[in-house]
């Protein structure tokens, strides 16, 4: 892994971080460093994010932020990407499912690699 793309997984990790503890919001590719650098170009193709590489799907198919999508929408009835300022975890399940998108971002990173 080149060394901007460890940066984007990092911060892509701390954004989750924090969603987790209630400090940050999700907005989609919209504050998403790995989505910045793979998807949000030419031809929206994020076959090259270490994401896509690890579960053979585009768009963070397959890693729990499917499951956060899922809960969100169903608990607000909106679908996160679509909430001014940003979705934010505020319920038990969902810092939950954000805590595991993170743990799952951070189980791409190199060997012998931490994320803050």
């Amino acid at each position: 892994m080149d060394a901007e793309t460890l940066a984007a997984l990092k911060g892509s990790i701390a954004k989750w971080d924090a969603i987790a503890d209630g400090t940050g919001s999700d907005q989609g590719v919209r504050n998403c460093p790995l989505c910045e650098m793979f998807c949000m170009g030419e031809g929206w193709d994020c076959e090259e994010c270490p994401v896509a590489i690890k579960t053979g799907l585009p768009d963070c198919a397959g890693t729990p932020y499917s499951n956060w999508f899922d809960a969100y929408q169903k608990e607000f009835d909106s679908a996160p990407v679509h909430v001014k300022g940003g979705a934010y975890a505020t319920t038990d399940e969902l810092k939950s499912l954000a805590r595991a998108e993170a743990a799952f971002l951070r189980s791409l990173l190199p060997q012998g690699e931490t994320a803050p």
